[in-house]
């Protein structure tokens, strides 16, 4: 079968390689030797062989499944699960399985970045199996984009549905990298360099939804692109201001509001780099109304304005 997305009344004679699965069985029959599997679980649990490596889940939890492994159910219960199917040449399109398993070739910033989200599929050993289980805010931020991809590769809504479909993807990946993807789950198997956007706190307990810091931080990347203030924070995490910011500072090293502006930046350059969606489209996205603020908060953090990234380094605007 091909796991692909035909254009329906927008570029019609297009595929796009990425495909929603309303309702994951986990059927070798239906697997994917040429597509990364990425499967949320909402309802149930189950035994899954993974080519002979075994996974016991729960719901809710995402599954991260590469191209070599062939899922094949062994129990379940109750079971619901989704799943998307990409090939890593959405997320750049100089990508291959080969090529996100290697060394990175001439342009290393946008490589290592765009190659950073796919780590989950990659990396297997004792400190990541391919399973994360979520948390409450971490799974309705999963649901909210598992709905959004289905929505732009079923319903097509206009002719951005294919680079929409392609920002909220990344966005899932990049959720969960921040989530579990730090050097002490991964060891060294891949490497990590500087790429040009605002690097976040990186720490295993911090994304952890069993401390006052992990809950903040779970709840600013699951509301940035809506309206938040210290005020609403405090109100949300029945706390103080004080303690709110000695809690959030001993943690990450930052105030709580300078957090969320990187974390607001690190989004949209992401956006820029690897989609050609209008640049106000992308400043609604991450959470801002007026466009001087925004350019403003962008200079500041990336150094050059948002126009002047997206020239640098979007890689669909390069000549092919």
């Amino acid at each position: 079968m091909d796991f692909s997305t035909r254009g329906i009344q927008f570029y019609p004679e297009y595929f796009f390689q990425a495909y929603y699965r309303p309702e994951e069985t986990f059927n070798p029959a239906s697997g994917a030797d040429d597509r990364l599997q990425l499967v949320l679980v909402e309802g149930g649990s189950g035994l899954l062989n993974l080519s002979g490596r075994l996974l016991d889940f729960i719901a809710p939890a995402l599954i991260f499944i590469n191209e070599k492994e062939i899922p094949s159910l062994e129990h379940s219960a109750a079971l619901k699960a989704r799943a998307i199917l990409f090939h890593p040449s959405i997320v750049n399109s100089g990508f291959t399985f080969k090529s996100i398993r290697e060394e990175p070739p001439g342009d290393p910033l946008v490589y290592w970045q765009d190659r950073s989200s796919l780590r989950p599929f990659l990396v297997r050993g004792d400190g990541f199996t391919g399973l994360l289980p979520l948390g409450p805010l971490s799974t309705r931020r999963a649901v909210e984009l598992f709905d959004s991809i289905r929505h732009q590769l079923v319903d097509q809504p206009d002719n951005y549905w294919v680079c929409r479909s392609r920002s909220f993807i990344l966005e899932l990946l990049t959720l969960a990298e921040q989530m579990v993807m730090t050097p002490e789950h991964i060891g060294t198997t891949l490497a990590s360099a500087p790429a040009p956007s605002p690097q976040l706190p990186e720490h295993p307990d911090l994304l952890g939804e069993n401390s006052a810091a992990g809950h903040i931080i779970l709840y600013l990347h699951a509301h940035y692109a809506e309206k938040i203030t210290i005020p609403a924070l405090t109100r949300t995490f029945h706390t103080n201001r004080t303690t709110l910011a000695e809690q959030f500072h001993r943690a990450t090293s930052m105030p709580v509001m300078t957090y969320l502006a990187q974390l607001r930046m690190r989004q949209a350059s992401l956006l820029l780099r690897d989609t050609v969606l209008p640049i106000s489209e992308i400043m609604l996205r991450v959470g801002f109304q007026n466009g001087t603020h925004f350019w403003r908060t962008f200079r500041k953090h990336i150094g050059i304005s948002p126009t002047e990234y997206r020239e640098r380094y979007c890689w669909l605007m390069r000549p092919q």
